[in-house]
């Protein structure tokens, strides 16, 4: 027996919450590839992601356990190209019986309706490229974890600049949701380039206060 068989998805041929189930569901699998058949099964992962934002598969490990090779596909971010909006996504093995990549990045042009030219938009995305795409991802879920002190500094900036950070501290500080440690580290944390995702300007002033301008 030879060619690849497709299932799509793995809850639609197997309850993948029951254990025994799900064992004898590979089982079956087994057997077709041990008479040379090859078995790609898509599933799914559960809404709630691990400590590092990656998916965790769903169901019972019964089938991430008996499968030669398996991958969690995680969304990096979504961007604008002038073809349109790209998706960047990675692969991260999970389980191997063989030498194959621990992870590979690709896009795709996100088209909806349209799948067929969506399969075509697919491109690997490798090297620096790669890292820029989880770089700007790290950076965009910092500033979403920041964004209510984000939104109340820009606030305090846009009506004086510059404004040392005793002033702006001072201004926020009555905010039961902000701590004054939070402001000051999200101060540092987004005076930076804007290359680096930076959001404003740090200079010294007087008393060798720190002061800060919203970049432009």
């Amino acid at each position: 027996m030879s060619g690849a068989n497709f299932l799509d998805t793995v809850k639609k041929f197997v309850d993948v919450m029951d254990k025994k189930a799900s064992s004898q569901f590979m089982t079956s699998c087994r057997r077709l590839t041990t008479a040379g058949g090859t078995i790609i099964a898509l599933a799914h992962v559960n809404k709630r992601q691990n400590d590092n934002g990656e998916g965790i598969p769903a169901g019972t490990s019964d089938i991430l356990d008996d499968c030669d090779c398996a991958y969690v596909l995680n969304v990096l971010g979504d961007e604008n190209a002038p073809e349109g909006k790209r998706r960047t996504v990675e692969f991260q093995q999970k389980k191997a019986r063989g030498p194959v990549v621990q992870k590979a990045v690709y896009s795709y042009q996100i088209i909806h309706h349209d799948y067929y030219q969506m399969f075509i938009s697919v491109k690997l995305v490798e090297g620096n490229e790669a890292d820029r795409v989880r770089y700007k991802t790290a950076v965009d879920n910092e500033k979403a974890n920041d964004l209510e002190m984000i939104q109340a500094i820009t606030g305090v900036l846009k009506n004086a600049e510059p404004t040392n950070q005793k002033d702006i501290v001072a201004a926020l500080i009555s905010s039961d949701s902000i701590s004054r440690r939070k402001l000051i580290d999200c101060l540092k944390r987004w005076s930076c380039s804007p290359d680096e995702g930076g959001l404003w300007d740090m200079t010294k002033g007087g008393a060798n206060s720190n002061c800060y301008r919203l970049l432009a």
